[in-house]
Order: structure tokens, then sequence, then C-alpha cells
């Protein structure tokens, strides 16, 4: 019966999402009390498309290790013209990038230190380029703020597209990679004063600006 109303979920999910535009978020949580005696806690990766509140698709797997596995089972269930496919840094593999696109979508890749030389490179660019100046490069740069659960978080992110910077040993597996990006969010309680600051990188096919920022953002942040 589970299995059935699964794939009835399905079938009329794919009837709308070719309809969804925007930004879907990939995120994988944990379920709470999942593990049963030596089985591994059952870990759920869901598809949400921001703009419209709607939750696309889930997958199941059993521990975090097989996220991978997950998240690429819930890319080839959805038609993704048109939008943009957010994951956190355990889905930043080039092998997810690719599947995005074959799909029609757009990626933004959370960066971290997964991706060893990857990251240190953009890290170490964008370090040298505060220190130093960014000199004739061309950036862009746009700022949100949010305010949630007592707590006011500015983000300033910025983005460059001009890549030559990067080794093409770095950005060559990349399936068209368009762009780095840097962000810092820091956050501060309510009367009380600041609470601590959080940097990100990542990767982009193509940049999606300030109108999509707030949306776009939220799961790199997790």
């Amino acid at each position: 019966m589970q299995r059935s109303l699964s794939n009835a979920y399905r079938r009329w999910i794919q009837g709308i999402a070719g309809r969804v535009k925007g930004v879907i978020a990939l995120d994988g949580k944990t379920l709470c009390g999942s593990r049963d005696g030596t089985n591994t806690a059952l870990h759920m990766v869901s598809a949400f498309a921001t703009q419209s509140g709607l939750c696309l698709g889930q997958e199941g797997t059993r521990g975090k290790g097989h996220e991978i596995v997950a998240i690429k089972a819930l890319l080839e269930a959805l038609k993704l013209k048109d939008c943009t496919v957010t994951i956190d840094a355990t889905g930043c593999q080039k092998e997810i990038a690719e599947k995005i696109i074959e799909q029609g979508g757009n990626y933004l890749l959370a960066l971290k230190a997964n991706q060893g030389t990857l990251f240190e490179a953009v890290a170490q660019f964008y370090a040298e380029g505060y220190r130093h100046g960014f000199g004739s490069l061309a950036l862009s740069r746009f700022e949100t703020l949010e305010k949630d659960h007592g707590r006011i978080e500015t983000r300033r992110h910025v983005w460059v597209s001009k890549l030559d910077w990067m080794e093409p040993s770095l950005r060559g597996d990349w399936k068209n990679l368009a762009g780095a990006g840097h962000g810092r969010a820091p956050a501060r309680d309510q009367g009380q004063g600041v609470g601590g600051a959080h940097v990100l990188h990542w990767l982009q096919r193509r940049f999606i600006g300030p109108g999509a920022g707030r949306d776009s953002q939220r799961p790199l942040g997790s």
C-alpha cells in the first residue's frame, strides 16, 4: 500500500513539476527515532519548490552516507527546465551537476572541504581579493536581510563569472560552470548583539541575482 501511494504521488507530481519555476532546494534530514536495532537511521532527501511551497518528492535511504544515491534518484524523477537546484556540500559532486543539466536545470552547489583543492582555490581567491582588492575583475554583489526565530541575519554575497584564476584542471570537469560565489552571514540576536558569522562558498551554472537570493541561499547555510 505504501509503495502504491508513493507511486501515485510521483505520477501526480510529474504532471505539475514541469510548471514549477524558480529555485528547487534539495535537503536531507535524518528521521528522529527511525533507528531500528542495529539498522542505521532512515535519512530522507526532499525536493522543495521554494516559490510555490510545494514538496516535489522524497527519497529515503538508510544512513546519511547513501545520500548521493537518493539525490540522483530524486533528480531523475524531476523536470527541471527553468529551475535552479540548490544542494548543500554533500551534493557538490560533478555527476550531480551533470544530472541537473541533463534534466534541463541550473545548479547552485555549496562548496566545502569535501572538494579539497577546489574549495581551497575558491576560498583563497576570495580571501586574497578582500585583502588586496580584486583589481579590474567584474564582480556582482547583493545583500539580503532575514528576520527569523528572534535573529536578524544579513547575508552579503559576491559572485564572479570570470574563472581564469582557477586552474583548468579544477574547473574543466564541472559541466557548464559559470562562476564561483562567496557569502558571509553575520547573525545577531535581537537586542543581544552579534551571535556569530557563517562563511560559505558555492559553484553555480548561472547567476541568480538578488531577486532569488533569499530562497537560493537558504540550504547553503544549513
